[in-house]
């Protein structure tokens, strides 16, 4: 597998944490250093298993259900972040939201984005592949995603006037109809 393919590669699985880091950004939501690493860990070690256990374990999974899986976890997390963007609203003083991802919303986030890789990792670990090369880049290219994700999502809630906390749960919603197909 050549440089470009795996850059490809990776850029395709890191739309979807470019999108989560926005939609965290937008809601004014802080993504931690630590959160970064574990989210690009989660990933990119979720897409080196896809791609080693890929030749063994794809005919026994059915093909939609990493897709499934990887909705129900998007849809859930929409829900929540509209659910608090609502609660945010109606208590103004509540100290339960300090505007920080927090480890589980990191895990669950982490997990939901990496499904993808590794369903693409068990497509691509039928052919020829590098994984060390794939993992490397993945991690690099995920963490400026969400990064870069965040950072746009901070600047535009800081510019715009309106009430953006709704935009995390509908880019979440988003991602999760948009694994299903």
């Amino acid at each position: 597998m050549f440089v470009s393919e795996a850059i490809l590669m990776a850029v395709a699985l890191s739309l979807d944490a470019f999108a989560a880091g926005f939609a965290y950004g937008s809601n004014k939501i802080t993504i931690p250093i630590r959160s970064v690493i574990i989210i690009t860990l989660v990933s990119s070690g979720l897409l080196g298993a896809g791609l080693y256990f890929g030749g063994f374990l794809a005919p026994i999974i059915p093909a939609g259900l990493a897709r499934w899986v990887s909705f129900v976890i998007l849809f859930t997390l929409g829900i929540v972040k509209i659910y608090e963007s609502i609660m945010k609203r109606l208590n103004r003083g509540d100290c339960r939201y300090n505007n920080s991802l927090s480890i589980k919303e990191t895990l669950l986030i982490a997990f939901a984005l990496a499904l993808d890789g590794a369903a693409l990792g068990f497509g691509a670990g039928l052919g020829d592949t590098n994984p060390l090369l794939i993992i490397g880049i993945s991690l690099i290219v995920g963490a400026l995603a969400i990064l870069s994700g965040g950072a746009l999502g901070g600047k535009i809630a800081q510019k715009t006037p309106a009430n953006l906390s709704w935009v995390a749960g509908a880019i979440l919603f988003a991602l999760a109809f948009g694994n299903l197909f």
